[in-house]
């Protein structure tokens, strides 16, 4: 079932969530069955693609879906993973994508324009998870890349720089992306 590939998946209340690059989907499943019911209802579509594509998502409590929009880019540079290309600041992707929407998860036919940023600053949340007893969202988000070919540094620091991260979520936080990147060797944020 299903016409093409994504990135996340869920179950929860009798629905199995998937999402490919542009949309979140919903199917009717019954726990046992091979296949789930009917067609896929659309919850949130016309979602950017290009850049960073996957679409990990979250279901919280209540009528929450987390959505991860994934940058356009790798560090929001002038051109795009180009050597010692400088970066856009303010960068604008932050403005559309590079974070986590929050949508209804009851509601059909939304687009982007319905959803609120919930974090920002998260170059591309590869890994969302909740919490199941405290209902905590969790995301892993990639870092940045080419430092060795775009900056200069050394094959170790380009293999360690930055490094992912794991943190907790809430409402309105901002990880700094793409101003800053978190170094295991300092164990400290820097610019």
């Amino acid at each position: 079932f299903g016409d093409e590939g994504g990135t996340g998946i869920g179950y929860r209340d009798g629905y199995l969530w998937f999402s490919p690059a542009s949309r979140v989907l919903r199917w009717r499943w019954t726990p046992g069955d091979l296949l789930p019911q009917g067609s896929a209802e659309t919850i949130v579509e016309r979602l950017p693609t290009g850049g960073h594509g996957a679409k990990t998502f979250a279901l919280l409590g209540g009528d929450t879906l987390i959505v991860n929009l994934g940058s356009a880019s790798n560090s929001c540079q002038r051109e795009d993973r180009a050597t010692r290309s400088p970066g856009e600041d303010p960068c604008t992707e932050l403005e559309s994508r590079a974070g986590l929407w929050r949508f209804s998860s009851t509601r059909l036919g939304q687009r982007p324009a319905d959803g609120v940023r919930h974090a920002t600053g998260l170059r591309n949340t590869m890994a969302l998870g909740v919490h199941p007893v405290t209902g905590a969202l969790y995301p892993a988000p990639h870092g940045r890349d080419q430092l060795g070919a775009n900056w200069g540094f050394t094959d170790q620091q380009n293999a360690e720089l930055p490094a992912e991260e794991f943190m907790r979520v809430n409402a309105g936080d901002d990880f700094g992306w793409p101003y800053c990147y978190y170094d295991p060797q300092q164990s400290k944020k820097v610019l």
